[in-house]
C-alpha cells in the first residue's frame, strides 16, 4: 500500500468527492491543501503525490504551479486550460511563457482525423503540465485520444467518470411546480462550447416541450417563451431529476458536461447527447447521439425518438452506470495509476535514460531529430539489456 499526498482543487471537485472513499481504501491517502503549512514536508514523504487541476484559474492554478515544480501523477479534469494559462500570462507567471511555446508546438502536431473531425480546440494547454508530470489519469476516452494525437509521452490512465446517486427528489419536485404547466420538460447543459447552437435546440422543441437550460453558458439561451434559465447555477442535478428528458450540448473534455451525464445516468433519464465522445462506453441502444453542431432538423428528429422510446432509454442508461462508472471502478484506476508511476521512479534505467535525453538536449536535440533516430542508440542498447533480463 503506497502513501498518497493528494492536493485537490479548491473547493474539491465534484469527481474527487465520489472517488476519494474507494481510493482511500485501496492506498494510504493524506489529503491536503495548498494552504497546509506543512505541504512541501507531506510530498516529501509520498510515494506520490496526486494533483488535481481543472479549467479553472481561482481554484487550479496554485496546484498547477505545485505539479510543475513538484511532479507527480495529476488528475487532468478538463481539456481545455486556456483559461488557466490566460491567467499566469496576464499575472505575468514565469511559467506562461514556456505553457503557450509548448501548447503551439503541440497544436501543429494534431491531425484532425485523429479525432473523429470533431476538435472543436486544437490547442493543448495542457502540454507544459503533462510534460513534467509522471502520469496523468482522465475520466474522458476522447481526452486520451486527444491527448494521444500530440504523441504525449506521459503515461495516461483512462477512469470511468463516477456516477453517484443522492437526489433531492422533493427539491425536484418543487422545481417542477415552478414551472409553467407542460406536458414534457427537457434539460439542456450549455457549456460555452454549446453557444453557438442553442437556438438549433429551441427550435426543434415541440410546442409542448418546456425547455430548461443551465450550464455555465445558459444566458445565450435568451427568453423565448418556452425557454427557462434558473437563477442558481449550483442545482443542475436537482434539475436533471425534475425533469422528462436530458440534452448535453456540452463537450466531452470540460467536467461540467460529464458531471450533466452523470447526473442523468444516476437519475435515469434518457439522454441526447450532441457529441459522441460524451456517451463513449454507454451502449447504443441506451442513448440518442447527434454530431456535433446539429441543425434543428437533426435535433428535431432524435428528440421524437426521445420521447417516444424515454422509458426504455432512461433505464437502460442508469443500469449501464450502475455496472459500469461505479465510484470503486474509477478508484481501481487511480490506484494502478500509483502503482505503475512507483514501478516507472523505481526503474534502475530511467536515470541513465533522463542523463542520456537531457544530454542531446543540452546539445540541441528536438523531438523532431529523436524521430529521425539522431542520438537513439543509447537508449535501443539499453532496451537490448532490458529484454535480456
Amino acid at each position: 500500500m503506497a502513501h498518497v499526498v493528494v492536493v485537490p482543487t479548491d473547493p474539491p471537485g465534484s469527481t474527487w468527492e465520489a472517488v476519494a472513499g474507494a481510493f482511500s481504501a485501496l492506498h494510504d491517502v493524506r489529503l491536503t491543501s495548498l494552504s497546509d503549512p506543512r505541504l512541501e514536508e507531506w510530498i516529501d514523504h509520498a510515494d506520490v503525490p496526486l494533483y488535481h487541476v481543472d479549467g479553472d484559474d481561482s481554484r487550479s492554478e496554485g496546484t498547477y504551479h505545485l505539479a510543475a515544480r513538484r511532479p507527480g501523477l495529476v488528475v487532468l479534469h478538463d481539456l481545455d486550460l486556456e483559461g488557466l494559462v490566460r491567467a499566469m500570462v496576464r499575472r505575468g507567471d514565469p511559467l506562461a511563457e514556456s505553457a503557450l511555446r509548448e501548447a503551439a508546438a503541440d497544436r501543429a502536431r494534431i491531425p484532425v482525423q485523429e479525432l473523429g473531425g470533431r476538435a472543436r480546440s486544437l490547442t493543448p494547454w495542457c502540454a507544459q503540465l503533462l510534460r513534467r508530470s509522471r502520469g496523468v489519469v482522465v475520466h474522458s476516452a476522447f481526452i486520451a485520444r486527444y491527448l494521444a494525437a500530440t504523441r504525449v509521452r506521459t503515461p495516461v490512465f483512462v477512469a470511468p467518470h463516477p456516477v453517484v446517486g443522492g437526489v433531492d427528489e422533493r427539491r425536484a419536485r418543487t422545481l417542477r411546480g415552478e414551472l409553467p404547466p407542460s406536458e414534457v420538460v427537457a434539460v439542456a447543459l450549455c457549456d460555452p462550447s454549446a453557444s453557438r447552437w442553442i437556438g438549433e435546440l429551441v427550435a426543434a422543441t415541440p410546442e409542448s416541450m418546456r425547455v430548461v437550460v443551465v450550464g455555465s453558458a445558459a444566458e445565450v439561451a435568451g427568453t423565448a417563451e418556452r425557454v427557462t434559465v434558473p437563477e442558481s447555477r449550483d442545482e443542475v442535478r436537482s434539475w436533471v431529476a425534475a425533469s422528462d428528458v436530458v440534452v448535453n450540448l456540452g463537450h466531452p473534455g470540460w467536467t461540467e458536461a460529464r458531471d450533466f451525464m452523470a447526473a442523468a445516468q444516476a437519475a435515469g433519464r434518457p439522454t441526447l447527447a450532441t457529441e459522441p465522445w460524451l456517451v463513449e462506453g454507454i451502449p447504443s441502444d441506451a442513448v440518442v447521439a447527434v454530431g456535433p453542431m446539429p441543425t434543428s432538423d437533426e435535433m428535431r428528429t432524435a428528440l421524437e425518438t426521445l420521447l417516444r422510446d424515454r422509458d426504455a432509454l432512461g433505464a437502460k442508461v442508469r443500469d449501464d452506470a450502475l455496472a459500469r462508472c461505479t465510484p470503486e471502478a474509477a478508484a481501481d484506476v487511480y490506484a494502478r495509476a500509483v502503482d505503475a508511476t512507483i514501478a516507472l521512479l523505481g526503474d534502475p534505467m530511467r536515470d541513465a535514460v533522463r542523463r542520456w535525453a537531457a544530454g542531446l538536449a543540452e546539445f540541441g536535440a528536438t523531438v523532431d531529430t529523436a524521430r529521425q533516430g539522431l542520438g537513439a542508440r543509447f537508449a535501443e542498447e539499453l532496451a537490448t539489456i532490458a529484454e535480456a533480463t
